[in-house]
Parts: C-alpha cells; sequence; structure tokens
C-alpha cells in the first residue's frame, strides 16, 4: 500500500526488531532498493561501522538548533 510514496515522499528505515534482511525484502517487495536504508551492503547499503544512527541523531540535532536560534 504504500509503493506509491517510496522512495519519492517515505523513505523506510531499520527500526528496533527489524535488520538489514527485513529492509532487503522490503526493498525487493517495493521493487525499489532506494526506498529502504538499512539495507546490507551487497545490495547498496552502507556500513552500519559508519553509524547510520548516530549521523542522523547529528543532523536532527543541528535542525532543531537552528530551530531554536530562530524563536528569539
Amino acid at each position: 500500500m504504500i509503493k506509491p510514496y517510496c522512495p519519492s515522499q517515505y523513505i523506510a528505515a531499520t527500526d528496533v526488531g527489524t535488520t538489514e534482511l527485513d529492509m532487503a525484502v522490503f526493498a525487493h517487495e517495493i521493487g525499489d532498493m532506494h526506498a529502504c536504508t538499512g539495507k546490507p551492503q551487497e545490495l547498496g547499503g552502507i556500513p552500519h561501522e559508519i553509524g547510520t544512527t548516530g549521523y542522523g541523531v547529528s543532523v536532527a540535532f543541528d535542525a532543531t538548533l537552528d530551530f531554536l536560534k530562530n524563536l528569539k
């Protein structure tokens, strides 16, 4: 049901209880390897050693700081 929205409006990502295999199945079912993150490296995913979650947290933190600066 979400295929029309992936990846133009929604990009699925791994979450608690999901694995690289789950994301590979998701991308296969959607028919687009760009429809999600967290895929195995063999399918175009990035190595987890890079710290995808930590990177996402840092981007969100920077956006929050920018937002808070503009509230003054």
